[in-house]
């Protein structure tokens, strides 16, 4: 008895351990999408010459936008992406004390920051010598504010209080001589306080955490200089980024290595005197010398564009018959174009993902293989979104101006991003002769094949009050689908809806499986419906069905 108790006890822990990372993954997302448009303008803001006054205008301007985005701006995005995203029914109330709760973390913890500093950190353990030097100052030097203040971590930290506040003590109603802070009024309130009281044992317990993020960034770092260890490195992280992608956790893997010390650190290019931290803005930032970022972005981009493409294909070429395989073509080939554009690859992950894990295996496997040879070129090659062509093209300048500052001779050549189009051939034909060799020899039920076959009738557009609309008859389906009385809450993400629901074992999939939908995933009391880059369109329809 006391085993069965033990067993439903770890899987109810376990299941709500997942439910909250889910959570932080899609919270992570609102930051993560300022990124696209301020690496643009970093990147353009570099190229422009200086050569008029207007011209240095227009760069310091861009590159004023981009570096605010990039550096303060960030750890106070992603505490507004966590209060905001973490909260009961996203309320921007959140947000706004997620922003000012971070402002008071930066005050309390930075030395001479962007709103001053109390510099508790110093003021607790400036006596004690550490790495030759008083306090964490002798170990961190000029990342000081960097990894204690202004840090993606600190900035999770201080959102994931405000969305915990918001959502125990959002009803609580006070005596009528206190009336006006009822409610969601006394949300600031308590979290000004706990602020203070939390931001004080912060201050006292996250240094010692910050220093293994320090020397990890460290070890990391060196290692990156190695043509080897670069390869295994963004082997490695290309295997366990596609395996996190069935649990949406990937964006919580991804997040230290692309915006802190972990993901490497550099000097500005423009002020050696600035720390950048992360490999996205160490690339987007500048070709200084020993800058060996792209490590942790550089080795999807064969996959993305070329790989899943030819998966698709093969997906394709193994349809049942000519009418399986036009219905798989009208539903694949948009998603391909989508993953070579831009690199949103889940609309082709998780059209096979649950049907045939042992493709997805395979894909993950073969994005470490090509990742591990990117890294074995020693190509640099960074983006603001995802490793799709638009960001290829517009990583390539300052990829260039990388190796010309670093890298000569034979490695130079090698370097050269031209070479992505080479090792990404070489992986859409792993890819698809791999897909194709599997799907035959295990006879996997991929869409338009076995039991998977797609629906070839003629569909027809529902009329409503307003007109004909593109996504209501889906949106009614979906709902009709999970039950309106059983959903607590949907949001959604780049490509998902993400219901939270009462329970997701009455979901009819039946139903799901008469709509657009590329894929769906039931996790802890989740449940995700993939939609592609066209998500929010059903959101809003699914949205305004609920409102009624």
């Amino acid at each position: 008895m006391n085993k069965v108790v033990d067993k439903n006890l770890n899987n109810n822990i376990f299941k709500r351990s997942l439910s909250f990372l889910q959570k932080i993954g899609k919270s992570l997302l609102f930051p993560v999408a300022m990124l696209p448009l301020a690496a643009i303008l970093l990147r353009l803001g570099a190229a422009i010459p200086g050569t008029t006054d207007f011209s240095k205008f227009i760069s310091s301007v861009f590159l004023a936008i981009a570096n605010g985005v990039f550096g303060n701006a960030m750890p106070i995005l992603f505490a507004i992406g966590i209060s905001f995203g973490m909260s009961r029914e996203n309320r921007g109330e959140a947000a706004i004390i997620g922003f000012s709760v971070m402002v008071i973390f930066t005050i309390l913890l930075s030395e001479n920051g962007i709103f001053g500093g109390a510099d508790l950190v110093h003021q607790i353990y400036g006596g004690m010598k550490l790495n030759g030097g008083w306090g964490f100052k002798g170990v961190f030097g000029r990342a000081y504010n960097s990894i204690l203040a202004n840090n993606v971590f600190t900035g999770i930290f201080a959102g994931g209080i405000v969305a915990y506040i918001y959502n125990r003590y959002n009803g609580i109603e006070l005596p009528s001589i206190l009336g006006f802070f009822s409610g969601r009024r006394l949300i600031p309130v308590l979290s000004f306080i706990a602020t203070f009281v939390i931001g004080i044992m912060y201050a006292i317990i996250f240094p010692w955490f910050g220093v293994g993020l320090f020397y990890i960034g460290k070890a990391v770092g060196s290692a990156q200089g190695s043509r080897w260890s670069n390869a295994g490195i963004m082997g490695f992280y290309g295997i366990i980024n596609r395996l996190l992608i069935p649990f949406g956790l990937h964006h919580v893997v991804n997040t230290p290595l692309w915006f802190t010390e972990i993901g490497g650190s550099h000097a500005s290019a423009t002020d050696v005197n600035e720390k950048v931290v992360g490999d996205i803005f160490v690339f987007a930032n500048g070709a200084s010398a020993g800058n060996n970022s792209g490590t942790f972005q550089a080795g999807f981009f064969p996959a993305m564009m070329f790989g899943l493409p030819a998966l698709a294909v093969a997906i394709w070429y193994n349809a049942k018959d000519q009418k399986q395989k036009a219905k798989v073509a009208s539903l694949l080939a948009g998603a391909s174009l989508v993953s070579f554009f831009t690199g949103i690859t889940e609309p082709i992950e998780f059209a096979f993902l649950f049907v045939a894990p042992l493709l997805f295996i395979m894909h993950a496997i073969l994005t470490g293989v090509s990742a591990f040879f990117v890294g074995l070129f020693g190509i640099q090659l960074g983006f603001g979104f995802s490793a799709g062509l638009i960001d290829y093209l517009l990583s390539i300048p300052k990829s260039l101006e990388i190796i010309k500052e670093n890298k000569t001779g034979f490695s130079a050549v090698m370097a050269h991003p031209i070479w992505i189009w080479v090792i990404g051939a070489a992986t859409s034909v792993l890819y698809f002769f791999g897909a194709n060799f599997l799907i035959k020899k295990f006879d996997l039920p991929t869409p338009g094949r076995k039991d998977n076959l797609l629906d070839v009738s003629t569909e027809e557009n529902v009329e409503v009050e307003f007109g004909v609309k593109k996504y209501i008859k889906d949106a009614r389906l979906i709902i009709q689908a999970v039950g309106k009385s059983n959903i607590i809450s949907v949001s959604n993400c780049a490509t998902r809806l993400r219901f939270e629901l009462k329970d997701n074992s009455i979901v009819d999939e039946s139903i799901i499986k008469k709509t657009k939908a590329l894929g769906h995933v039931k996790i802890a009391n989740g449940y995700q419906i993939v939609m592609g880059p066209t998500v929010e369109m059903y959101y809003n329809e699914i949205q305004k069905l609920l409102k009624k």
